[in-house]
């Protein structure tokens, strides 16, 4: 089976991408814990989702990793992802139908 996600210009892309996640991420926590050492309490509800609205959703390896094998188990023709972040599943998720297309054109007819 091919390896999309193992190509090297991918996983530089792959890399690039996590650590501005990992960056708004932080950015996020920092502002959450500003606001909750304000008010002398945790946030939940409206508030909380109102300091990370405007914070890309960016997913984490691991779930990425799951979205990659779920499509290679599902083996679907088509799939459609409405992202809210950089782009970290797409690859995936296109690795993934990549990857399939692959084992598909090398079966024997």
């Amino acid at each position: 089976m091919s390896a999309t996600l193992e190509n090297e210009h991918v996983r530089q892309v792959l890399a690039h991408l996590h650590s501005l996640g990992e960056q708004q991420d932080a950015d996020y926590k920092t502002r959450m814990a500003a606001r909750e050492a304000e008010l002398g309490g945790k946030l939940y509800g409206i508030e909380r989702a109102q300091i990370g609205a405007h914070a890309p959703q960016a997913i984490k390896p691991p779930t990425a990793a799951v979205l990659y094998a779920l499509v290679l188990a599902a083996q679907p023709q088509l799939v459609v992802e409405f992202g809210a972040s950089f782009g970290f599943s797409t690859i995936h998720l296109a690795g993934a139908i990549n990857d399939l297309g692959a084992v598909a054109s090398s079966r024997p007819s």
